[in-house]
């Protein structure tokens, strides 16, 4: 997720700043907002099956994505997502 405008300085976590809402299945490590942050901050769902993550953009925004990229996994190579499923409405 990128500034909303060139005018911006310094880029802030879009979820810190409430111009989306990350949410997911279970508490893990971390805050649910981190997966929208630059930092390297781990943050999971609890080890167990089924487990989401949803980015909200709200009603008045418009997304295509055209790439996606997911840093995931720990230092000691644990936690690594073996599926996942990019969907959208």
């Amino acid at each position: 997720m990128g500034k909303s405008t060139e005018n911006e300085k310094e880029w802030t976590n879009p979820a810190d700043s409430c111009l989306v809402q990350i949410t997911r299945s279970s508490d893990g490590h971390g805050k649910a907002s981190d997966v929208g942050s630059h930092k390297l901050t781990p943050c999971s769902t609890a080890n167990k099956p089924h487990q989401w993550w949803t980015i909200d953009f709200g009603h008045k925004r418009l997304v295509s994505p055209t790439a996606y990229s997911v840093v995931h996994g720990w230092a000691d190579k644990g936690g690594a997502l073996r599926y996942w499923v990019f969907e959208g409405n």
